[in-house]
């Protein structure tokens, strides 16, 4: 889902009817039609405040483990001895966010959960084994601001980009129409409550596949 779809969905939310409709298959259309709002007092307001509102929900997003999480292989070789353990610095990994577990295997064993230490946002310890270490993390999704290219593609799978609106429309209303603004809210939990659980079910899924401790 692109940028522009986002800030148009919310504001059909807000403001139902159909003069707010385009074509989010052409870049071009839709560019225009945000920059016509953006000149429009009934809306200008409103887009002023969303990327904002959109980067609060990316945050909270990758927090509740909504946004799904991806795997990034060590090479062993890079791991530098410190006493017992072996050190891994992971800036490597440019969209690494929440480290949720790390993980192990070799060419005869299956995939193990590997215990390890964090320091910082970067960096952690693992005892040293044979094999191939694997750290499974959250993204960091890409924020945004009141100058990104509405034609811009959102790194989210569809059914976590379709819950944004409803977020977006419960930080816009909260001062004027508290009562909308808490639906919307509670829409959003929802849903987001729902992908979170779509999401675990998943990943438990993959770990009895490979039959390890994952």
């Amino acid at each position: 889902m692109k940028l522009g779809e986002l800030k148009i969905e919310a504001l059909m939310m807000i403001f139902p009817g159909t003069e707010l409709m385009v074509d989010y298959e052409n870049d071009d259309e839709l560019r225009d039609k945000i920059s016509q709002l953006k000149d429009d007092s009934s809306y200008s307001d409103y887009l002023a405040s969303m990327p904002g509102a959109i980067n609060r929900c990316f945050s909270l997003l990758e927090n509740r483990g909504v946004v799904p999480t991806r795997s990034h292989e060590l090479d062993s070789k890079k791991g530098k001895k410190r006493g017992k353990h072996l050190l891994f610095n992971l800036e490597e990994i440019g969209d690494l966010g929440i480290i949720d577990r790390v993980a192990y295997y070799t060419d005869f064993s299956d995939i193990s959960r590997c215990d390890y230490t964090q320091e910082g946002a970067s960096t952690i310890l693992v005892e040293p084994r044979e094999g191939q270490y694997v750290v499974i993390y959250t993204p960091v999704v890409e924020r945004i601001s009141l100058i990104t290219d509405d034609a811009r593609v959102i790194k989210l799978p569809e059914d976590v980009c379709s819950l944004i609106p409803y977020f977006i429309k419960s930080e816009l209303l909260r001062a004027e129409n508290e009562s909308e603004a808490a639906h919307a809210r509670n829409v959003f939990e929802q849903m987001a409550n729902e992908l979170r659980s779509k999401n675990q079910g998943y990943q438990g899924a993959v770990i009895s596949v490979y039959g390890g401790m994952l």
